[in-house]
This record gives structure tokens, sequence and C-alpha cells, in this order.
């Protein structure tokens, strides 16, 4: 429905005690004056550091005499006002109904959207390429997540950091205001960046020369005049240093930003260990544990936005540039053309500090593998894993083909264990020729029954003293036959 407004019918109204409002929200206590087209602008004359500044009149005054309202035009007046309200109100009463619909709707296919992604996920996450020919084939299978303990539990050594701070790369003069420079709003310092999003703005020049530009009152400012240089464009692109009251045991970092920062690498102590791509949600997962008394990472975020900034002229006729300053009030500003700072704003945060504590032993059963011809007939492995140094030498990570539903250990052809590296499943060979066979390599000859489907388990386990520790399974490789090859075994 379409509501048109009704024209004014000689209502004269007039007003005194009016407030003048800038554009950023802050009352305007100086000169005005009335442009042709019947707005105001800053000063008692126009000139090209004028400002549109919006007039709200304290109170109406009614005349008592002269064009006095009488009370038929009041009437239609207050009946005017009365009918629209209502229209209004009958239209936030229904864009209300409609929020409340969309957010059921949010409610009920929030099941439907959670099992979407996990499918999606679960076919992100692993890699698997089969090929078969004759009766020979092979799969090769990378997990983009490798395959790892089980977390235990999860520490939080947020309470142990001791000081954070930013050094920018660039040695030049730099201004971080925490908050909002241009309402002079004060939030939070680089320390609650473990429990909270805090918003830093880091201050640069904009190459004006400052003896072009004027006041409302015809002040000249020179170069001493500013804070900060203006030779120069800056952003947050440094180190934010984290330190430590001693030493803790980290393996993964959560990193939160609300701003396209890019966090490029993350440094432990003094060497970097690991590399990270991330925008709005970072996380570095370190396999193996590190002991550190300190941590940077390296940001790169550089976003410049102009902003209105003020200056307090005293009676002196001194002039003082009050950027950062936000408890005096000031008389002079700076608008549009005349911008002579620019920021960049950062929000980031919490940032965790973490150790992630491994269960002693995680079992993992893969999905089902299938020949695409003929029933399994033999089969070797070939693995990627990753043992962490500290860890003495030993299996952490046991194999076993799970055929019908029983489990038969097998070691990897590239690694040293306990079993056989090659399985035959209801070889032609007799006895005699099994155990000669068997005498002099590492095989194992299985009578079972018959199958075209196994799967792969995986035990992996750890040091009982290194809990922040795992290994990992990169990928496996698994080469077999079927009942359709023409060997003799």
């Amino acid at each position: 429905m379409e509501y048109k407004q009704k024209e004014a019918k000689d209502i004269n109204v007039s007003s005194y005690g009016t407030t003048f409002i800038l554009p950023n929200g802050n009352p305007w206590n100086g000169d005005v004056h009335k442009m042709t087209d019947g707005s105001w602008m800053t000063g008692k004359d126009h000139n090209k550091t004028s400002v549109s500044v919006f007039p709200i009149p304290s109170f109406i005054n009614f005349p008592i005499e002269g064009n006095v309202a009488t009370q038929a035009p009041l009437n239609e007046l207050f009946e005017y006002v009365s009918t629209n309200s209502e229209l209004i109100e009958t239209s936030l009463a229904s864009l209300s109904t409609r929020i409340t619909e969309v957010k059921q709707i949010i409610v009920r296919e929030a099941g439907n959207a959670d099992s979407i992604i996990k499918k999606l996920e679960q076919l992100r996450d692993d890699s698997n390429v089969q090929g078969e020919v004759n009766g020979s084939g092979t799969i090769i299978e990378v997990f983009n997540k490798p395959l790892v303990l089980e977390i235990d539990k999860t520490v939080n050594h947020n309470t142990s950091v001791s000081s954070i701070s930013f050094i920018p790369f660039s040695d030049k003069e730099s201004f971080i205001h925490f908050g909002n420079i241009e309402t002079g709003s004060i939030a939070s310092d680089w320390s609650k960046i473990t429990t909270e999003n805090i918003s830093a703005e880091i201050i640069s020049g904009r190459n004006i020369a400052l003896e072009d530009i004027t006041s409302d009152n015809n002040t000249t400012f020179s170069e001493e005049f500013r804070n900060i240089s203006s030779d120069y464009l800056m952003g947050f692109s440094g180190k934010l240093i984290i330190n430590f009251g001693g030493s803790v045991v980290v393996n993964k970092i959560v990193i939160n930003t609300q701003t396209d920062a890019e966090i490029k690498n993350i440094t432990y102590n003094e060497s970097t260990i690991d590399q990270l791509n991330g925008d709005k949600y970072s996380t570095s997962l370190l396999t193996d544990a590190t002991s550190v008394q300190k941590i940077s990472l390296d940001l790169d975020y550089f976003y410049p936005v102009p902003f209105n900034s003020y200056a307090y002229k005293e009676e002196s006729g001194t002039v003082t540039d009050l950027l950062g300053d936000s408890e005096t009030i000031s008389n002079l500003s700076f608008t549009d053309t005349s911008r002579i700072y620019q920021k960049t704003r950062l929000e980031m945060g919490p940032v965790y500090i973490l150790s992630e504590l491994y269960k002693q032993t995680t079992e993992i059963i893969s999905d089902p593998y299938v020949c695409k011809n003929g029933t399994l007939n033999s089969i070797f492995i070939l693995v990627d894993e990753k043992i962490p140094d500290s860890f003495a030498t030993g299996n952490y990570i046991e194999y076993f083909v799970t055929i019908n539903g029983n489990d038969y250990p097998i070691t990897p052809q590239n690694k040293e264990g306990p079993f056989a590296s090659t399985l035959f499943i209801n070889s032609k060979l007799g006895d005699a020729a099994r155990t000669t066979i068997a005498s002099s390599s590492n095989v194992a000859f299985l009578d079972i029954d018959s199958s075209i489907t196994w799967t792969m388990k995986y035990k992996i386990t750890r040091p009982v003293s290194s809990a922040e520790k795992t290994p990992s399974l990169n990928s496996i490789n698994l080469i077999y036959t079927t009942s359709e090859h023409e060997g003799i075994i």
C-alpha cells in the first residue's frame, strides 16, 4: 500500500533556542549561515571550510497573536498525525511478525544445513583415488586432515600472558588509538585481546599542506600543528608480540579477526614454526608441541580511511591539535577535503593460546574399500606418517586389514614392524610352498571366506608423558590383487 503525505495548510511555526548538529552528531556552538536552498552551514559567512549542520529546535514557539491557529486546522493536523501513527504501528507489528517467522525458519532449517555441511566436509577431507586393471589394483588415500589421537581436554594459557605489544615494521612515528579516534571513544588496550574483541586504530597523515587550510574563523595552520607528520601512510603491518610469565607448552593458537587482516606467519620464541593463511578466522595446529615464552604474529592490514579531526583555539590564539584527546572540547573541525589524517581500523580477538592434550590411544576405522572385479587375493600397504621427534623409537601407529569383521595386523612395507608386510588370502599354494615362502619373506597366508570388501583400522598411541603430542597419518597407499589376477599365488 502506498501512503501519500498531506500538504501542510498554512501552519505557521517559528522556533528559537535552536541547536545545530554537525554530520558526526556533535553539537555546533559557533556561527552559522543560511544557504539559498534553505540549508544551514557553519561560519558567519560561507567559505571553503563551511560544513553542513542540521537545526533542531529546543521547543516550538506558538504565536500568541497574528496568524494564530484555529481549532479546525489543528484538528486536521492532529487527525493526520494520529492516522499515520496507527499505520506506522501496524506496519511495525507486521514487520515484527515477519521477523519471528524468519527466525523460526532458520531454527527449523539449521539441522538440515548441519547435515549438508557434514557431508561436504567429509567429501573435502578425504581424497581417494582407485585404479584396477586385470586383477591388480591400487588405492591412494590422502587425508586432508591427518589422522591423529582424539583430544582428551584443552588447557587455555591465556591467563599466563604477561604482556602484549605491537611493533610496526616501519620505523616512522605512529599513533594507535583504542576505540574510535573520530568520536573520542576509548576502548580496551592490547592486554584485553585474550578475553575480548578489541578495536584499534593506527593514524597516519594525508600529505595535505596545512598552510592551505583555514578554519571557520580564518585560523591558519602550519606543519608544526600536526601531531602526526604527513609524509607517509601507516597500517597494521608489524608484529603482535605475546609474552608469558614463564614457559608454556603450546600446540594450538586460535586467532579471530573481524577485519580482513592477514596473519602471515607465527613465530615461537625466535623461530618461525608455521605458516598461516587466514582472513576472518585463522587456526594454527602444531602437531609437535613447543615450549615457548614468547609468540609473535605477523600482521598485514592496510585500509586507510580519512576522518574528521578537531582543534582547540585558546583565547590567546594558540591552536592545539586534539588528535587522541577526547576530554578537551573542540571549537574547530576539519572535514571533507580538509581531513588531514587517515586511519586503519583493526578489530581482533579473542586470541586463544592452547595446549590440546591427547588421549593415550585412539582407534580409527576407514570406510569400506571394494574390489571392482573378483574378491580380495593379496594386499600390502605404504604409508606417510609423522612421529614427533621427542618420542622414543617405537611403533606408535598400528595397521590392521579387516575382512569379514576380523582384524589382521599388517606392517607397511616402508616401515619395520612385528607383523607380515603382505597378506595372501585363499592362496592356491600348498602348505609346503607356503612354509618356504613365509620363511624367506615377511608374508602371511589367510584362509578365510572370500570377500570383495575390506576396511583398514588404525590404532594410534603415544607415550604416557607426552600428552601434548600426537603421531599423525597423512596418507596410505593400498596395493592389492583380486581373484581375477593370473598369478600362481
